[in-house]
């Protein structure tokens, strides 16, 4: 059974929705249908891009923070050891 698609039926569709449809429509060779889409996809806003909240960026901060002092500790320990192995071997002459 066929559905009798109608500019109204379109616009209530989402545009993923329309979008799908469009490309079915463009698939069957069927203008009709496939013109509503592309004029109800005309008339419809763009998808709004989701913003980072900032619990995100807050996370993203500390995690940033802790890395660097992670990175630094290493630094340090690395530092340490490589002195601490000099100290023996000038020891042991």
């Amino acid at each position: 059974m066929a559905v009798s698609w109608t500019k109204e039926k379109i616009d209530a569709l989402t545009v993923q929705e329309i979008s799908a449809l469009q490309e079915n429509a463009r698939i069957r060779g069927n203008d009709e249908i496939m013109n509503l889409c592309k004029e109800v996809l005309s008339t419809k806003k763009p998808a709004r891009k989701a913003r980072t909240s900032s619990t995100t960026k807050t996370l993203e901060a500390e995690c940033s923070h802790q890395l660097s002092e992670f990175a630094a500790n290493c630094t340090q320990v690395a530092w340490w050891t490589s002195n601490s192995r000099s100290r023996k071997v000038n020891r042991a002459c």
